[in-house]
């Protein structure tokens, strides 16, 4: 005996969940920009954490490479108790600028840093970042895109996230 579901055996409130609402158009140009932001935000850990061994082994730290992974770990936790609260009232694309601008001057951080200390320091200013602009982001999208499409445009922005992971 086959037990398929067809649309009419399902209740009103389930079909509205599923089908489109006609509420207006999901994806703009500025949902376009934030997902290719958020590619190029992720790119600046993703081509970092490959290096970063090497880099520390050049510095004479090799044994530090857990707690430099740990510093970027630990900000990243701390930073996102504050940074919704801070969004709701300071706005959404300020705080996604903050941590835009953190990560860059983090990138170019890296360049000049000489000691484990410097480097410790600077993981964690960059971790920071990450408390910051991707919760301003995800915000900021659930602000612009309907209702019934939200979903499916957080999944899209969960693919712009992960689309530079190893």
């Amino acid at each position: 005996m086959s037990s398929t579901l067809s649309p009419s055996d399902l209740p009103a409130s389930a079909l509205a969940q599923v089908e489109p609402s006609g509420e207006g158009p999901a994806y703009d140009r500025a949902f376009f920009l934030l997902c290719g932001g958020t590619v190029v935000f992720m790119a600046s850990f993703g081509m970092l954490l490959p290096e970063l061994p090497a880099h520390l082994a050049a510095m004479g730290g090799e044994a530090y490479l857990g707690g430099v992974v740990g510093m970027f770990t630990l900000a990243a936790f701390l930073s996102r108790f504050l940074s919704g609260r801070i969004a709701d009232r300071a706005g959404r694309r300020k705080v996604m600028l903050v941590g835009s601008a953190v990560t860059a001057i983090a990138g170019f951080g890296y360049l000049v840093a000489t000691s484990i200390a410097a480097f410790l320091a600077l993981r964690f200013f960059h971790g920071l970042s990450t408390g910051f602009r991707p919760p301003g982001t995800s915000a900021m999208l659930t602000d612009r895109i309907p209702k019934s499409r939200r979903g499916e445009a957080l999944g899209y922005l969960g693919v712009a996230r992960a689309s530079l992971r190893r």
